[in-house]
Formats: structure tokens, C-alpha cells, sequence
């Protein structure tokens, strides 16, 4: 039997910076505190949907140098925020193949900014994205259009 070691480091952008919307998470999973934190903060919906002012481009700014540091072969990323498509499209770019947790999460209602970030997440990546979906949902990835091999059931 061959087995792999698997090192990973975790980025926090720091999107959400109230402690109800990120550290209560890691406390109560008891997840160790990431390596790097981009501190990129948040803002209005306004802020946040226009291009050169949004989190986008301070996260995408901050995340390509950490990805050149640490040349990881995959980029996970979780949920619907803003700060999952930058990383995802930065990775992408760099050639860094992506998973996206929680993939096949719908609204279907595309007035939302997070149903937007989840489908440019996963189809934006040039065929490279590996959606970890949860149950019932590997059914809705394939309705969407994603190709079922690159689908891993995760819970």
C-alpha cells in the first residue's frame, strides 16, 4: 500500500471579519488558525459588485503571491462568497487546479451575487474544477451541466 502525505496551508481572506461570521466557526470545529490571513476586510453590496472596488481585486492582489510561495497543486474553496470566486479565478490562472466545496448549491436566482459566484466558481475553471458536493446535491451539478466524473460525493 502507498500512501501519499498531504500538507496543506489554509488562507483566510478575511472577508468576514465579524467574529459571529468567522471565528466562532473555528472554535467550535476546533480548527487551527490559518497560516496566512489576507486581511482584505469587506464592505457595501455596492463596494462589493463593482469591479476594481470590490473584494475581488484586493483578494485576487493578495492571494496570486501567496499561491506563487506555497505552489499548491490543488486550491480548495469553500461556499458562495466573493472571496471563493477570486481565489478560484486566481488559481485558474495560475494554472492550480481547484475544488469548490459545497458545489451544486442553487438558488437558480441569478439577482444573487453568491449564485453568480457559485456557478462562475465551478464552471470557470476550464474544465479543471473538482466539485465536493453533499448529498442529494451531485444530481443538481449534473443538471447544471458539470461533468458527473469531476463530482466527489463529500458528506
Amino acid at each position: 500500500m502507498r500512501i501519499r502525505v498531504i500538507r496543506g496551508e489554509k488562507v483566510y481572506t478575511g472577508q468576514h471579519y465579524d467574529a459571529n461570521m468567522s471565528q466562532v466557526f473555528c472554535e467550535e470545529l476546533a480548527l487551527s488558525r490559518p497560516d496566512v490571513n489576507l486581511e482584505v476586510g469587506s464592505g457595501s453590496h455596492a463596494q462589493q459588485t463593482a469591479l476594481i472596488y470590490t473584494v475581488y481585486f484586493p483578494v485576487m492582489q493578495r492571494f496570486e503571491p501567496v499561491l506563487l510561495e506555497y505552489n499548491p497543486d490543488w486550491v480548495i474553496v469553500p461556499g458562495d462568497v466573493n472571496s471563493t470566486l477570486a481565489c478560484a479565478l486566481v488559481a485558474s490562472k495560475l494554472g492550480v487546479k481547484v475544488a469548490h466545496v459545497e458545489a451544486g448549491l442553487r438558488s437558480f436566482d441569478r439577482t444573487m451575487s453568491e449564485e453568480i459566484n457559485r456557478v462562475a466558481t465551478e464552471h470557470g475553471q476550464g474544465g479543471g474544477a473538482i466539485g465536493l458536493a453533499f448529498c442529494g446535491l451531485p444530481g443538481w451539478l449534473g443538471s447544471c451541466g458539470f461533468d458527473m466524473p469531476r463530482v466527489i460525493l463529500a458528506g
